[in-house]
């Protein structure tokens, strides 16, 4: 999906380039749905990275985008936020707890490559938007930070005993 969404994007932004990071039984089929597009130049397959390498994606990265079918919180998506990026995600799972739509991050449907190229490309021509994702984003990711985890922790034993 986000691979279809990419081509439309690279057609109105040329030279725009897509880095898929990670590994696993899909990527092969990607790789050929990239050179079918004839997108080979525009994107990268990063295999697993070290989380140093992460930070570094994310320090050069316009948006971040977690384009899932099924997802449980999203722990990606929660460093890419702290990381100040505006994201894109599918509105599945536990990813709406954690971005508000149009607010923290925009929300699309599952499976949907049109309303991902249409969120993707107004994040990457409206720099103020973006800002404003990013921004929320960040503030955002805090609630999710693990010493906000063990704070509740402490208080859910603290009311135990």
């Amino acid at each position: 999906i986000l691979i279809d969404a990419f081509k439309d994007v690279q057609s109105h932004l040329p030279g725009s380039e897509l880095l898929l990071v990670g590994s696993g039984s899909m990527e092969e089929s990607l790789r050929k749905q990239v050179a079918s597009l004839d997108l080979t130049g525009n994107v990268t397959f990063t295999g697993w990275l070290e989380r140093r390498e992460i930070r570094q994606i994310h320090e050069r990265a316009n948006v971040f985008v977690l384009p899932s079918r099924s997802e449980g919180l999203g722990i990606a998506l929660l460093e890419a936020m702290a990381a100040g990026l505006p994201c894109v995600a599918t509105n599945v799972g536990g990813i709406p707890e954690v971005i508000n739509d149009s607010t923290t991050g925009t929300l699309v449907p599952p499976n949907d490559s049109e309303a991902l190229r249409d969120a993707l490309l107004e994040i990457l021509t409206d720099r103020e938007w973006a800002s404003r994702l990013a921004k929320n984003a960040r503030q955002r990711s805090k609630a999710f930070s693990w010493e906000r985890a063990l704070d509740r922790y402490e208080e859910v034993f603290q009311d135990v005993l």
